[in-house]
């Protein structure tokens, strides 16, 4: 029976594919063999070249392609047996011998060389018909020569990119030109040094509105000049006439005047040690505004000068100052009087911080008129007139005066009077007038028992509740902080006083009552801190440096009969004295706090300061 075409086609081919395999092997066979004669360069091989007979290669009816490649198999199928003997006699000698055995001719030695070099056959883009210049495309694109690898290839193409990128930055530089040089950046001041350079600048223009001072009044003349001179810069910029060169000269000469003054106070405050840097204190230099009321001035200055001190005192004389403000305030006729007075006493508060910082009690006092006054607008949009405002927020005051201050004070002395028994000897620091009173109040009751007071500087107030103590006839024992150890070692109980408890049951106290309560705590004494609950406030603080005050210099550097470097403490430079005004006491130290609701723990300080 006949076979069909189809039939023979695809036998044929497996016919091919066979023959393909081993042409293979056969050729793998004599590269090995041929490998140390031949000296091949360690290349991969991939494929092998095409002869220049193979472009002359026809497609037959099977549709095979009969050249090129093809060709180059048959030619090593049928010379399989030939090509075997010759690498017998061929290793030996080192002859080359052609892919394609006898079945070529000698003149085809040359494309059998080009055969054997190890290159990478690229797909043809066409089944049919002569590839134009394939050959040349191989030899340019897919010949691997000798010598050459990726590592080469990499390092020529990152020369290229090295240089490519230098080229780019040279010409991006040219094109942008000369960059501009950056200045250093400014120093960093701190809050102390910006206010106390702003206080200078105020009173530099203070000044030059007066007319005070040669210098300072060509820097204010220059507002009235036709050319003026810059203050700032002290450079004239322009001329009127022939006063120019004077107020250039003043302008200079003011100049030079705020820089010095600027230095001095930066090194003054420069000499303080970083913890302290940020705290205020009085300003005894303090000169009240013109526009405030004639009590708020004289209530600033006596802060200023130390005449009204103590929490509680300074909270009652600003009540009362209040009090009085409020009586003469007069609303204007286009405003609400809530929202004006709110703005008037805002400008009051301002004006008494100035002269010292306010306490937390102050603080608080303050923040509870203030928020009488929001509740007292919703009353004024329903028809509430202004004189009802005005009697309404004087008898606000009044409540807080007697209810917080006086009625405070007295169950804080029935309660503190319950703690002294006979026989007590009771140790005491500072001058609070809660634990005067009830110390008072239980020699009166007939309680025997000593108090000892422990004095410390600069303040020395031990001097004054020593006096009243004793103008009734209680004993009393006076010593210094230095004999603290050895008084405690007889006490009984410690009474202190406070200008603030804080949420976390710390007490802030006189400066000095910290080592007074850890002393006592190192000998179990228990620890009463007397304190009205208007001194309590929710912040938190664990150290007497994050919120304090500052007092002067002054009072610590001047020294009875001591000479040396406290003395001459302004001239020293290398030298710095820090005056805090209050002391921290921690919790663990205080066994109670006695206020108007008793005896509390110092945990329970957050219960009470929702109130205020």
């Amino acid at each position: 029976m006949t076979a069909t075409p189809d039939r023979d086609a695809r036998r044929e081919r497996r016919s091919c594919d066979a023959d393909d395999d081993a042409g293979r092997a056969t050729a793998r066979d004599g590269a090995d063999g041929a490998q140390a004669t031949m000296k091949t360069p360690l290349t991969r091989t991939v494929g092998f070249a095409i002869n220049a007979g193979a472009r002359d290669g026809t497609e037959d009816a099977s549709g095979r392609w009969d050249g090129g490649v093809a060709m180059e198999l048959r030619a090593m199928r049928s010379g399989e047996k030939t090509g075997a003997a010759a690498r017998e006699d061929g290793v030996g000698t080192g002859m080359a011998i052609p892919r394609g055995g006898g079945a070529r001719g000698e003149g085809d030695d040359d494309a059998g060389r080009a055969s054997r070099s190890p290159v990478m056959i690229l797909p043809v883009r066409g089944r049919g018909g002569t590839q134009g210049g394939l050959e040349g495309e191989f030899a340019s694109k897919a010949r691997v020569e000798v010598g050459t690898g990726s590592d080469a290839r990499d390092a020529a193409a990152a020369a290229a990119t090295g240089e490519e990128a230098e080229e780019k930055k040279k010409k991006k530089s040219e094109s942008a030109g000369a960059g501009r040089e950056i200045p250093p950046p400014k120093p960093k001041m701190s809050k102390a040094e910006r206010r106390a350079l702003q206080e200078s600048q105020r009173a530099a223009k203070a000044a030059a509105k007066a007319g005070e001072g040669g210098a300072q009044g060509g820097a204010g003349a220059k507002k009235s000049s036709g050319g003026g001179a810059n203050a700032e810069g002290g450079a004239v910029s322009g001329s009127a006439g022939g006063g120019a060169s004077g107020e250039a000269s003043g302008a200079v000469g003011a100049n030079e005047e705020k820089k010095k003054k600027a230095a001095s106070t930066s090194a003054s405050v420069g000499l303080l040690r970083n913890g302290v840097s940020h705290l205020r204190g009085t300003a005894k230099d303090y000169v009240p505004s013109v526009v405030a009321h004639p009590a708020v001035e004289r209530l600033a200055l006596n802060y200023a000068r130390g005449k009204t001190k103590g929490a509680r005192e300074r909270v009652s004389a600003l009540l009362r100052v209040l009090r009085v403000v409020v009586e003469n305030f007069e609303a204007p006729a286009d405003a609400t009087y809530a929202l004006s007075l709110t703005h008037h006493l805002n400008q009051v508060v301002h004006t008494l911080d100035k002269a010292r910082p306010m306490g937390i009690a102050m603080g608080n006092a303050v923040r509870s008129l203030k928020t009488h006054l929001a509740r007292l607008s919703r009353d004024e949009n329903q028809g509430l007139c202004n004189d009802g405002c005005k009697q309404k927020t004087l008898m606000h005051i009044d409540y807080f005066i007697k209810e917080k201050l006086d009625g405070a004070l007295e169950s804080i002395v029935r309660a503190g009077v319950k703690n002294i028994e006979d026989g007590d000897v009771i140790v005491t620091h500072g001058a609070s007038h809660a634990v005067r009173e009830i110390l008072l109040r239980a020699h009166e009751a007939g309680v025997k028992f000593t108090v000892t007071v422990v004095d410390s500087r600069p303040s020395s107030e031990g001097a004054g509740i020593l006096s009243d103590l004793c103008a009734q006839g209680i004993d009393c024992v006076f010593t210094a902080l230095n004999g603290l150890s050895y008084a405690m070692q007889h006490a009984t109980k410690v009474l202190i006083g406070a200008a603030a408890c804080l949420s976390n049951g710390v007490v802030v106290s006189r400066i000095g009552s910290s080592a007074v309560a850890h002393a006592a705590l190192e000998q179990g004494v228990p620890v009463f801190v007397a304190a009205e609950t208007c001194k309590f406030h929710e912040r938190v603080q664990f150290d007497a440096f994050a919120f304090n005050e500052i007092g002067p210099a002054e009072s610590i550097s001047r020294v009875d009969s001591v000479d040396g470097v406290l003395a001459s403490a302004a001239n020293s430079p290398n030298l710095s004295i820090i005056n805090l005004t209050y002391d921290v006491v921690p919790a663990k130290c205080v066994r109670s706090i006695i206020c108007e609701a008793g005896e509390i723990a110092p945990a329970d300080v957050p219960c009470y300061t929702l109130a205020h």
